[in-house]
């Protein structure tokens, strides 16, 4: 039998037979959009959490804290604990490794306040932050209002009295001489001298999650303006606020009279800041903890952020920082993959559970149709056909109706995500990194989804072909 007169006969059979296998299509077709909606679901939660929330290919590198030659010189007033830049460069040869960022930690208390211009009353918060290298982020920030690196070189250190007395974009900061602050404790506040002189506001980045947090968490239940980067690029006035170093809420302070404000300028938003914090040039950082902290806290980085070349290269790299003599400070993005995998694999289970009963149903249909067409086959066997064609005519049959089920499987679930979508983004709650869209249609879960389809209309409809093949054209016509 040629392809050409096997096509017209599956063509044929499935147009007289198209009630009984439109019933098990539509089985198939359910199972399958289950299957490409929860593909999908499972797609865009881990594009979410692994690229935005956090990042699978990322770790964070420490010193051991069991490394008590370390911490001991620390207790002693040396600073060892922390990582040097020699560790740094070990770090950056790690195989695997494309990309270090050192980071260190502001080591001392500190109080922000600002934001009245921009959202109508004034915000007071603990200061979290850190500084990183600026170079590390020179060609993620685009249109800054001012750049992110150490502006003092370029301010005029001009003495003042009010920041009138300072050129345009200076302010007026106060200053001391002597000793770190901590070491001021019984000291005679007239003994250290201080003055005034203009100085340019630190540049300051923010991170997606914090803004994320913000526009969705804090801004509408205080009624504040949201913000964005284009927003951050154009309010630079706005967007300044003061830190008072050394003071604290709840935390340990430096003497009253220690303390003093700084004027700091949100310059952008990176995905290498702090996700619950600020991120200031390293030059600043390391100058205040030694002036904050003493000299203990400023020579050596807290922690160095290292990105793998892909996340199937992040368990290698761990090993072999591990076997340098660090440690990770934390495995939280390993496990929220883990988490996500499992959430995928149970989804994916209940679909292929709906397939297989589907796939059940179609074994069924074609067990009755050889049965519906015994002398049919026989007459077919009798005049020359062989039992390669008979089966190859129910397997085309299958694939056939697999393919068409696939195809409406398909679009039953993109229709549902529509809708899905316009009910979640109507309906719940903003919160933080919440997607346009629930679900990412890739094309490789199209194939996939496809292909399925046609191997288990194909699988259930083997044995019914097989069957049929076996007949005996004599008995099949009498």
């Amino acid at each position: 039998m040629t392809l050409v007169g096997l096509t017209r006969v599956v063509g044929q059979n499935i147009w007289r037979n198209s009630t009984s296998l439109s019933i098990s299509a539509i089985g198939i077709a359910a199972g399958i959009a289950l299957f490409g909606l929860f593909l999908a679901l499972v797609e865009q939660v881990r594009n979410v959490v692994e690229g935005d929330i956090v990042p699978i290919d990322q770790v964070e590198v420490i010193p051991l804290s069991s490394d008590l030659q370390r911490l001991a010189g620390s207790l002693f007033g040396e600073d060892t604990f922390g990582l040097s830049d020699d560790d740094v460069r070990t770090i950056s040869r790690i195989p695997g490794v494309v990309e270090v960022l050192p980071r260190m930690n502001y080591k001392f208390s500190g109080v922000s306040y600002g934001g009245k211009a921009l959202v109508g009353s004034e915000i007071r918060v603990e200061t979290i932050a850190d500084g990183i290298p600026p170079e590390q982020v020179a060609e993620e920030l685009i249109n800054p209002p001012v750049p992110f690196e150490d502006r003092r070189p370029l301010q005029s250190n001009r003495r003042c009295r009010f920041d009138t007395d300072c050129p345009r974009g200076e302010y007026c900061e106060v200053r001391f001489d002597g000793p770190p602050a901590p070491e001021l404790a019984d000291t005679d506040p007239l003994t250290i001298r201080r003055y005034r002189a203009c100085a340019l506001p630190v540049p300051t980045l923010l991170s997606r999650y914090l803004l994320e947090f913000y526009n969705t968490v804090f801004a509408p239940g205080h009624g504040y303006v949201q913000l964005n980067e284009g927003l951050l690029r154009v309010a630079e006035k706005e967007l300044q606020f003061t830190t008072r170093l050394g003071d604290s809420f709840m935390g340990p302070q430096v003497v009253r009279w220690r303390q003093r404000n700084v004027r700091m300028q949100i310059t952008g938003v990176s995905e290498k800041s702090m996700d619950l914090g600020v991120t200031f040039p390293i030059e600043y950082v390391r100058d205040w903890n030694d002036e904050y902290a003493g000299t203990k806290g400023a020579a050596r980085y807290s922690s160095v952020s290292v990105r793998a070349a892909s996340k199937e290269d992040v368990s290698d790299v761990i090993r072999l920082v591990r076997e340098k003599g660090f440690d990770i400070k934390s495995r939280i993005a390993e496990q929220v993959s883990s988490m996500v995998e499992v959430l995928g694999i149970i989804l994916l289970i209940i679909s292929l559970i709906v397939i297989t009963i589907a796939g059940f149903n179609i074994m069924h249909t074609f067990l009755m149709l050889v049965l519906e067409r015994r002398r049919e086959i026989g007459l077919f066997r009798a005049i020359g056909a062989t039992r390669a064609n008979i089966r190859n005519v129910f397997l085309l049959e299958a694939a056939f109706i697999g393919l068409l089920s696939g195809v409406l499987g398909l679009l039953l679930a993109y229709s549902s995500s529509l809708v899905f979508d316009t009910m979640l983004i109507t309906q719940v709650p903003q919160f933080p990194y919440k997607p346009a869209t629930f679900f990412d249609f890739r094309p490789w879960i199209v194939a996939t989804a496809i292909g399925f389809a046609v191997v288990f209309t194909v699988v259930g409809a083997f044995l019914p072909s097989l069957r049929a093949a076996r007949l005996d054209p004599v008995r099949a016509l009498q």
